[in-house]
């Protein structure tokens, strides 16, 4: 017996000794490419050849970091943001984003850059409107972005003017309404601001991002309710202990329970409805229009403007679902929610219900409904409420990275923020806790932001004349965490254009 188990522990051995001369081949293989990499960089013969090199070597880094597609042709959608698999646990066959690119979004049902920055723009410029006190105590981070958005010769004096003239004069809308719901109806706080625009060939519904205590409270509420919005419309809110109804049964009969919004945004959008009907799902509907130019309907939003629009966006996707799946329809070409900084806005099944709808149309190959959701480096809002309370992001998750480097769409980030790991980023934002860690880093970060920020708006906005209102641009950036930094509307449009003009680039190479 001596002789057979020998020659297994010989046959082990060997199978150890293969297998680390392997590994060894393979570490040797991965420097030698790292080396020749470098030497290619240093050895360029263009400043744009480097430039390009360096770019590919950073996107092999990112994309084993968070675990993307390298397959161009292999791409399919991927779980939610901050969801908790672990990262070493996903094979190539199962790495579900890819870094942002052209060709992919020509695929069905894909996220393009264009309509990105066009929601985006249609998003901020809500927070200002018609009346006389417009403005009146704007941040300065929400007037750079305004005038960034507004361009021209003279963007300070363009932003000041009333919202009906910025959309005429600058992307050729006219306004239907203003959205203006204001004060506390029924115990409960209402705040919602926004317009419906439209041209030939575009409706625009936006609504506004938190702007006072109101908006904050209906920010840091928890609760949920059954979506019904046929029957709380007519009710004129969620109803009367909306969010203990309903509990029993999705806790004891999960498959018959209805899908749920968080109470506050479902309550804000509840008191427009009667504006979607008018002036987005009628037009649309009505058989004088059938010969009319096919339009592109973009429901946005920036932070709790996002997360009120995307609730609308799904009340619209339901409405004209029937005739979206009808190929003969020819009213809406496409049905687009931009989101930037959005909270979570309901629970798993509504999620479900709604990425159901999406993936049916997709699978039919009508290219007619997309949520991308804008998520740039840490910015605190997209994780309140938090994910341990039930709530789930909706759509395609496009990730921003640190001074816009990357733009990945539906990446892992389960590495960056596990469940309770969420909940420690969310405490750190609010209330400072490890200051002297966050003290510590801040010189460096801050020399970061600025000569970002000062290249930019160099670059973008003539200084001069606005050299006290960029001074304050400056401060306010410099002051600020980085959860609540990197949360500024300019951010998210100014990186956006970036990836645009490198696009571009990649094209004429």
């Amino acid at each position: 017996m001596a002789g057979p188990k020998t020659e297994h522990r010989k046959d082990d051995s060997h199978s150890e000794i293969k297998t680390k001369m392997e590994s060894s081949k393979e570490t040797k293989r991965e420097s030698l490419k790292t080396q020749s990499s470098k030497k290619l960089i240093k050895n360029a013969n263009s400043e744009s050849m480097r430039v390009r090199l360096l770019k590919q070597n950073s996107n092999k880094e990112v994309i084993e970091t968070y675990n993307l597609k390298k397959n161009a042709h292999a791409v399919t959608r991927g779980p939610t943001a901050f969801h908790g698999r672990t990262i070493n646990k996903l094979s190539h066959k199962e790495r579900k984003g890819h870094l942002y690119s052209d060709k992919r979004s020509k695929k069905c049902g894909s996220v393009r850059v264009d309509e990105m920055i066009y929601g985006m723009k249609m998003a901020h410029v809500s927070c200002t409107d018609d009346t006389e006190d417009r403005l009146a105590t704007p941040s300065p981070n929400c007037m750079a972005a305004l005038e960034l958005l507004v361009g021209g010769d003279d963007p300070a004096t363009t932003a000041r003017l009333p919202l009906s003239e910025i959309l005429k004069e600058r992307f050729d809308l006219n306004v239907d309404c203003f959205i203006d719901e204001s004060g506390f109806f029924r115990g409960r706080p209402v705040d919602t601001q926004g317009f419906i625009a439209s041209n030939e060939d575009t409706i625009v519904l936006s609504y506004r991002f938190t702007t006072t205590i109101k908006d904050w409270l209906a920010n840091l509420n928890f609760t949920s309710s059954e979506w019904e919005p046929d029957f709380d419309e007519g009710l004129g809110h969620a109803g009367h202990c909306s969010c203990a109804v309903g509990w029993f049964t999705k806790l004891c009969h999960p498959q018959r329970a209805k899908p749920r919004a968080q109470t506050a945004y479902y309550n804000n959008f509840i008191y427009t409805i009667p504006m979607i009907k008018k002036h987005v799902l009628e037009p649309l509907m009505n058989p004088e229009n059938k010969n009319a130019k096919p339009k592109k309907i973009y429901v946005v939003g920036f932070s709790l403007g996002a997360a009120i629009s995307q609730i609308a966006y799904c009340y619209i996707l339901e409405k004209l679902y029937d005739h979206l799946k009808d190929p003969s329809f020819r009213a809406v070409e496409r049905l687009i929610s931009v989101t930037a900084g959005c909270p979570r806005v309901g629970d798993k099944k509504f999620r479900d219900v709604m990425t159901k709808y999406i993936k049916t149309l997709n699978s039919a190959g009508l290219d007619r409904a997309v949520i991308c959701r804008l998520v740039y480096n840490q910015d605190i809002v997209p994780h309140a409420p938090p994910n341990i309370l039930t709530f789930r992001h909706l759509g395609e998750l496009v990730y921003i990275t640190k001074n816009g480097e990357h733009v990945m769409v539906n990446p892992d980030l389960s590495r960056l923020f596990s469940k309770f790991a969420e909940i420690k980023v969310i405490l750190r934002t609010v209330f400072e806790t490890k200051k002297q860690d966050l003290e510590e880093k801040r010189d460096e970060k801050n020399r970061s932001r600025m000569e970002t920020t000062t290249t930019i708006l160099t670059a973008r906005i003539r200084m001069r004349p606005r050299r006290q209102q960029t001074l304050a641009f400056e401060i306010e950036c410099e002051n600020a965490l980085e959860g609540i930094h990197d949360h500024m509307p300019f951010w998210y449009m100014i990186h956006l254009e970036k990836l645009r003009e490198e696009q571009t680039k990649r094209t004429r190479w």
